[in-house]
């Protein structure tokens, strides 16, 4: 499922629930830090990966709520923007042991996509309509759970946000432990070769930034931003969040619009 987090109601949204292949129709609680992984994600900003429940249910940080058939495994990570949980991401199965660290990373990578969709939905009133009807989301959650090879999930999951958020282009880099460099793992709608022309390093420019802070970040005008490096000149605004692995920022992705 994914759900989201109203602060100001204090309520969760489950906006997408599937179950067996199934849509489920969508529900709003009140979370909990007594009960409910829901609620203790939103409230500790901590990733769970529960392999088997009926070994680990005397250890787990909360109670579980059991609605319908029990899981016998999950695993579930907030969905973090500028250190607020705006909602949570959940994956379950009603077999033990079918999640496993290499999952909890590509379901982190996936988070960030979807947290991305969500924030740029709440600047753009159209994109916000089609978060409301929740076609941008599952096409996002389809998308980026449909393959664990990364080269494949990262085109899946540019398809749907190309066809509906605004960008110019879209950028994944990751950091180079030996010389800080923030090297391009995919790009489009950029020349690779122009972009390492930039040099780009972590705590240079507005990915750099993000990459050092951990920080997502949204520039509507890079014109008014001093970290801006000038690459395309035709570039207006953009949109930046970390990929993390654990609390270890390994690099970033980076969208960009010829719109402010």
């Amino acid at each position: 499922y994914i759900a989201l987090y109203d602060e100001v109601e204090d309520e969760v949204c489950f906006e997408i629930v599937v179950d067996k292949g199934k849509f489920l129709d969508k529900f709003t609680q009140k979370p909990s830090q007594e009960a409910g992984i829901t609620g203790w994600i939103i409230h500790s900003k901590k990733t769970l990966l529960i392999r088997d429940f009926d070994k680990e249910k005397e250890n787990l940080p909360v109670k579980a709520r059991v609605i319908g058939e029990a899981s016998k495994s999950l695993l579930a990570i907030p969905l973090l923007f500028n250190d607020k949980v705006i909602g949570v991401m959940s994956l379950q199965s009603y077999k033990p042991n079918t999640f496993n660290k290499r999952d909890k990373n590509l379901l982190s990578t996936v988070a960030g996509q979807v947290t991305m969709a969500i924030e740029n939905a709440k600047l753009h009133d159209e994109t916000f309509k089609k978060l409301n009807e929740s076609s941008l989301l599952n096409e996002v959650i389809i998308a980026g759970t449909s393959t664990t090879e990364f080269n494949e999930l990262i085109d899946r999951l540019i398809e749907p946000l190309k066809r509906n958020l605004s960008f110019a282009t879209f950028n994944i880099y990751l950091i180079d432990e030996r010389t800080k460099d923030l090297k391009v793992a995919t790009t489009h709608g950029y020349d690779v070769e122009e972009i390492n022309k930039l040099n780009l390093k972590v705590g240079k420019g507005i990915t750099g930034w993000v990459a050092k802070t951990g920080k997502p970040i949204i520039v509507p005008d890079v014109s008014k931003d001093k970290r801006y490096i000038k690459g395309n000149p035709d570039i207006r605004s953009e949109m930046c969040v970390p990929l993390k692995v654990k609390d270890k920022v390994i690099g970033g992705f980076g969208y960009r619009g010829y719109k402010t």
